[in-house]
């Protein structure tokens, strides 16, 4: 049985009228008589009463015009989620991102994506790079926010905004008082910070930032997260180097002061595996370039 069979039959016990049904169809009535009677045949039953005056349905062609009527909408509908899901408008992705990438750009591109495809469930995972690593290679996550370094044949990855370095410090420390802070500033500081195997993209940027200063810096106090980094700052247990893009994390007790000169920046990338062939995938990327490219323009 297939379901030209089930459209054929649909159309003639909606018109009760084979001319007309076979117009409906753009066919002749010949075939769709045939038609009909195969579907018949293999069904079991007689499904429509006819003679040379009308056409009606038997009890067994009312039962079967429900159930075949149902698998109709059904493969319609099926098929409408298979165009959708090939144009990645249906599903779901897996998010991965570090505490640093919490800013105005990331909820930017979550907010963009969601507006665009409202129907794909997108899953957020807090993660440090190498769990975020891990988890793309085994497919676990479909991309991943970071820091660099990416060095892996099975990913790609692509640059999607660069933070400059700045200072966190208590509003009570003598260097708040000043507009800006030179590096040289920082030599007998104590910092506290992130290890550095939890960030190692931005571990080498600060202290290669540091040596450029001419001084190693002195970490006082380690901890996991940035929020609890911020934290330890509020109570005067050091200071601390972070990125720019950071502000939604300050305390009222604690100040930024930009660092000069500059120095480099800390790039933060999205992160896919090379063999990617979801639509989802690609529907994100794409979505993240574009509200990237409109936080910064």
């Amino acid at each position: 049985m297939e379901l030209r069979h089930l459209r054929y039959f649909v159309a003639v016990a909606e018109e009760l009228h084979f001319g007309r049904a076979a117009a409906r169809l753009h066919l002749s009535q010949p075939p769709l008589s045939r038609q009909i009677r195969e579907l018949e045949e293999e069904v079991g039953a007689r499904l429509l009463q006819r003679d040379r005056r009308r056409v009606a349905l038997t009890s067994a062609g009312a039962a079967f015009l429900a159930e075949a009527r149902e698998i109709l909408t059904r493969s319609q509908r099926a098929a409408e989620r298979a165009l959708r899901a090939s144009r990645g408008e249906l599903g779901a992705i897996d998010v991965g991102f570090v505490t640093s990438a919490t800013t105005e750009a990331f909820a930017a591109i979550l907010r963009e994506f969601r507006r665009a495809r409202p129907d794909v469930e997108v899953r957020l995972y807090d993660q440090m790079p190498q769990q975020q690593l891990d988890g793309l290679r085994a497919g676990r996550l479909d991309v991943g926010f970071l820091r660099l370094p990416v060095d892996d044949p099975l990913l790609r990855s692509e640059c999607v905004w660069r933070d400059p370095l700045v200072l966190a410090l208590p509003a009570e420390h003598p260097l708040a008082q000043k507009e800006s802070v030179r590096w040289t500033d920082l030599a007998h500081e104590h910092f506290v910070s992130i290890p550095w195997q939890q960030s190692p993209g931005f571990q080498g940027v600060f202290h290669e930032a540091c040596r450029a200063a001419g001084f190693v810096p002195e970490i006082k106090q380690y901890a996991n997260d940035l929020p609890t980094v911020i934290w330890l700052v509020s109570i005067g247990t050091g200071i601390a180097v972070v990125t720019a893009g950071l502000a939604g994390l300050l305390r009222s007790s604690v100040v930024i002061r930009p660092l000069e000169p500059p120095g480099p920046q800390v790039e933060m990338v999205v992160a896919w595996r090379r063999d990617e062939a979801s639509p989802v995938v690609a529907a994100f990327l794409e979505v993240t370039r574009s509200a990237v490219r409109d936080a910064f323009a």
